[in-house]
């Protein structure tokens, strides 16, 4: 239950981010802002966190732990934005927000494949409400249709890279400290993406609002969001992590109403009630797996007693 109230928090910071970054957008392109708030967030965590101690850890790795965080730094950091955007010019808003959470369903099935995780009748049923939930929110409660764009691909290639990488995590790398993560992902996706973005960057008009609003977003809806996500993967199962992630525009519908003033309309309370349902029937399944495991333990340590 611990894990997927953890992840659950990661899902309302990473809900958060889009306040921060709808401002941004004001000043710069997407691809620029994908770049400076990389590498704001992982200059950030490399200024508050232990450098010293996190850098004799990294120098302890094995080479085999090395390439792993560099390739999985290099999915989400680099692959994943890049693809995404990418697609995000050549395709439809409705079918990027779409395809891009279908990253959940993805971990899902790669945690079933790979990690021989199981699915229970809570998780079924809580999957089937949350993404019943994201279709009646995308599709404006069916009213918009669907049609296939170029662009589509791209944006399906960056969720398999997302969902690749948070398996890869769960299996091979739960040893490493998830600030040494997170530094790693944003540092080497910030400083390629900064690169491939610098006529873009070049072109800001600097006011004293970016800064802040990239502070924000770095600690907010970067660093806390992907620290409490790799600490959920820790503490429960990859299939459970991916699923919660389903909430994240509930989270972000909510907090633009909150703090931009956007309206919130009747297909996204219905939506976003069916996405929260999914959550609560997934709680209930870790709750009853929490008493079954207590009572086992009960019953075994009565048993040796005797």
């Amino acid at each position: 239950m611990k894990g997927i109230t953890i992840a659950i928090l990661s899902c309302s910071f990473f809900g958060l981010a889009p306040v921060f970054e709808k401002t941004l957008l004001l000043y710069m392109s997407p691809l620029a802002l994908a770049a400076l708030s990389s590498l704001s967030a992982g200059v950030v965590l490399l200024l508050v966190m232990d450098v010293a101690h996190k850098i004799r850890e990294i120098t302890t790795l094995s080479r085999h732990d090395v390439l792993l965080v560099l390739l999985t730094a290099g999915m989400v950091g680099v692959f994943g934005p890049l693809f995404y955007f990418m697609g995000l010019k050549t395709t439809s808003v409705a079918n990027t927000l779409i395809i891009g959470r279908s990253n959940s369903m993805l971990i899902a099935l790669f945690a079933w494949l790979f990690l021989k995780e199981k699915w229970s009748v809570h998780q079924l049923l809580g999957s089937v409400l949350m993404v019943s939930g994201l279709l009646v929110i995308f599709t404006r409660g069916f009213m918009l249709g669907y049609s296939f764009m170029p662009g589509d691909l791209y944006v399906a290639g960056a969720a398999f890279m997302w969902a690749s990488s948070a398996v890869l995590m769960k299996k091979y790398l739960q040893h490493i400290p998830p600030e040494v993560l997170v530094a790693a992902r944003n540092i080497i996706g910030g400083l390629v993406l900064v690169l491939i973005a610098f006529h873009d960057i070049s072109q800001i008009n600097v006011v004293q609002e970016i800064p802040l609003y990239l502070l924000g977003l770095a600690v907010f809806g970067i660093i806390l969001a992907q620290l409490l996500w790799y600490s959920a993967l820790e503490h429960t199962s990859a299939s459970n992590v991916g699923l919660a992630s389903i909430s994240i525009p509930v989270f972000g519908t909510i907090f633009a109403a909150f703090f931009l003033g956007e309206k919130l309309e009747l297909y996204q309370i219905v939506g976003g009630a069916m996405v929260l349902l999914g959550l609560t029937a997934m709680e209930i399944h870790l709750s009853l797996l929490s008493i079954q495991n207590l009572e086992r333990r009960l019953k075994l340590r009565v048993h040796l007693h005797h």
